[in-house]
C-alpha cells in the first residue's frame, strides 16, 4: 500500500471517532437502524477492558475499522477473541485495509496472550466468506440460535 494509511486501537476519549466507525458500520452492512448509543454509552464501552475497536484512517478520513470482544474462558486460563463488526468503505475496499486489520487483530491477540480470535459470517455472504478464508481463517458451519427478548 502506497497511500498514507494509519489504523488506531480507540480509547475511551475517542467516542466521537467510535460514532463514525458505528456509522460506517451502517453505511457498509446496509442497516436499516442507524440511531447510535450516546457518547456516554460509546465512552463507557470504550472503557471496557474486554472491548476493543480499531479505526483505519486515509489522512483524516475513517474508512474502516472493527470492534471486537475479549471472551474470558473456564475451560482455560486464556480467552478468546470475537471479531464483532469489519467493514471497510466502498470506496476503500480492495486495498489490503480488511487484510490489514486482521494483522492488527493478531498482533493485539500476541501481545495479549490470546491464542484464537474468530469472527462471524452469513453463510450466504460470500464476500465476507471469501474475505475470512483468503486471511487464513479456518472456516466452520455454525447455526446461530437467536432469542429476541420482546
Amino acid at each position: 500500500m502506497s497511500l498514507p494509511f494509519t489504523i488506531n486501537q480507540l480509547s475511551h476519549h475517542d467516542s466521537e471517532q467510535f460514532a463514525r466507525l458505528v456509522n460506517l458500520f451502517h453505511l457498509v452492512f446496509e442497516n436499516e437502524q442507524t440511531t447510535i448509543a450516546p457518547h456516554a454509552n460509546l465512552q463507557r464501552l470504550l472503557s471496557n477492558p474486554h472491548f476493543v475497536a480499531f479505526v483505519v484512517f486515509f489522512e483524516n478520513q475513517l474508512v474502516g475499522g472493527c470492534t471486537a470482544y475479549v471472551l474470558p474462558s473456564y475451560t482455560s486460563t486464556h480467552a478468546e477473541l470475537l471479531i464483532y463488526d469489519l467493514a471497510i468503505h466502498p470506496d476503500f475496499q480492495r486495498r489490503g485495509l480488511g487484510t490489514l486489520l486482521i494483522e492488527t487483530v493478531r498482533t493485539y491477540c500476541t501481545n495479549q496472550h490470546i491464542p484464537l480470535f474468530f469472527a462471524l459470517a452469513h453463510a450466504d455472504d460470500d464476500p465476507a466468506v471469501e474475505f475470512y478464508r483468503a486471511t487464513g481463517a479456518q472456516l466452520e458451519s455454525v447455526m446461530n440460535a437467536v432469542y429476541p427478548i420482546r
